[in-house]
């Protein structure tokens, strides 16, 4: 516990003086929970329902134990800073109002509240946390360094959860329900073609893959996917080759790489003659 508390004083003694988390609850009041909405910052975007029943249960049996954090918008209104969890269960568990702490913070500083507390208690899932660190250093300006640093992360953890966000839709879906680590995810992201990758991704679940042996399938894959390019090149250019040869009457020597995409032909002379013959096959007066 006490390595936790020190990971959010670092992440948040940038951004938050002094950090609400060492704040006393004397100053609370109690709010109507339907004068409080969601924030708008929260990164979290899945609120389990079973959890927050469990929570409802011990609300009421004994209370709000820790107040929410609030701050009061433009329409009188108070949006959630920390504690929407507190807040659901609270209505299911059919209180009218909770304890709150009203603070006046601004976009950033809520954003970063929101973000380190799930962070810290562990409630994102992988693809939320890869979005909302990529939305924190968006709204605050700064580098992958500087925002590893206030968050209290190593820059190469901080690295490895942001290139989630290169991953296709589907692979990101799957992170996301927690069907693909995102050690395997990482992976993943060795394949260029997205089609490659969503049959990797089938086989590391059905055959429920260790990161280390979906290292070496991944290996495996895109092997055979440059075999495979080669191959076809090969069949192209072959056939391109017979078919300018065939136009140029076998008279001088052709060289074809490449594909229908992109590739280069060289047609070869050894003489003034061949040059000639080949200026005339391509309708080009000497």
């Amino acid at each position: 516990m006490q390595k936790k508390e020190k990971g959010l004083g670092k992440g948040l003694d940038a951004l938050i003086k002094p950090s609400f988390y060492e704040e006393k609850n004397t100053d609370s009041v109690q709010l109507s929970v339907q004068k409080v909405k969601p924030n708008p910052y929260q990164p979290r975007k899945n609120f389990a329902e079973e959890s927050i029943s469990e929570l409802a249960a011990s609300i009421q049996e004994n209370g709000v134990l820790q107040p929410i954090l609030v701050r009061k918008n433009e329409n009188q209104e108070y949006e959630i800073i920390a504690g929407e969890r507190r807040w659901r269960a609270s209505i299911e568990a059919g209180l009218n109002t909770i304890p709150a702490l009203v603070r006046d913070y601004d976009n950033n500083q809520v954003l970063a509240i929101a973000l380190i507390e799930n962070l810290q208690r562990e409630d994102l899932n992988p693809m939320e946390q890869a979005y909302a660190l990529q939305r924190l250093q968006s709204e605050l300006g700064i580098n992958q360094e500087e925002l590893a640093d206030r968050i209290g992360k190593s820059r190469s953890q901080l690295t490895n959860t942001l290139r989630l966000i290169k991953l296709p839709e589907k692979i990101r879906d799957m992170v996301e329900d927690r069907s693909l680590s995102p050690g395997h995810a990482r992976c993943l992201l060795g394949i260029k073609d997205e089609e490659l990758m969503l049959e990797a991704a089938g086989k590391i679940v059905s055959r429920n893959l260790s990161v280390r042996q979906t290292e070496e399938l991944v290996k495996k894959l895109t092997q055979e996917k440059k075999k495979e390019s080669r191959r076809n090149k090969s069949d192209f250019a072959g056939s391109l080759e017979s078919r300018i040869k065939e136009k140029i009457e076998n008279k001088l020597s052709v060289q074809t790489q490449g594909d229908e995409k992109k590739g280069k032909v060289v047609l070869q002379y050894r003489n003034e003659n061949e040059l000639d013959a080949l200026l005339k096959c391509l309708g080009i007066d000497n």
